[in-house]
């Protein structure tokens, strides 16, 4: 469902399926990414919570967490998220990318910023994009603003 793109079949199932089993994280992120988007911005971040609620070890709801407040221009919980994922996933694209556009977002384009993309680059082909049009870190880009389905 999600992968074709049915975000509201994918809602409905995954919070069937929370009934069903309400300790299972991949759900609660599923639901979250369901509900965001279909712009439900405050359940797919209580969703997200969930996901950290029922195992706070998982840097991919941190990820996902933080791209949802990012969206909605929170940008100081959103790097705590993205900063706590990186603590449990030193490698996580989704996190590094999200700490790279709260960066430029924040700062301009910095070189921390641009190492933050090098590492989601990998596992985010938006991430090469971006590069490609900025590859130095002392190059002025734009301010960018990522959707969760970029991210994945």
């Amino acid at each position: 469902m999600l992968k074709q793109r049915d975000y509201q079949a994918a809602a409905e199932f995954f919070t069937k399926a929370n009934k069903l089993d309400d300790d299972y994280w991949d759900a609660q992120n599923y639901l979250g990414y369901a509900y965001y988007s279909l712009g439900l911005q405050q359940k797919a971040e209580e969703a997200f919570q969930r996901a950290i609620d029922i195992d706070p070890e998982n840097a991919v709801a941190y990820a996902n967490l933080g791209i949802a407040l990012l969206k909605k221009g929170d940008y100081a919980l959103a790097e705590k998220c993205g900063d706590r994922a990186l603590r449990l996933f030193p490698s996580l694209p989704q996190a590094n990318a999200l700490l790279g556009i709260i960066e430029i977002n924040q700062h301009q384009w910095t070189a921390r910023a641009h190492k933050f993309l090098e590492e989601a680059a990998p596992g985010i082909p938006a991430m090469s994009d971006i590069l490609r049009r900025w590859p130095t870190a002392d190059q002025k880009g734009p301010k960018i603003m990522i959707m969760v389905s970029t991210l994945r």
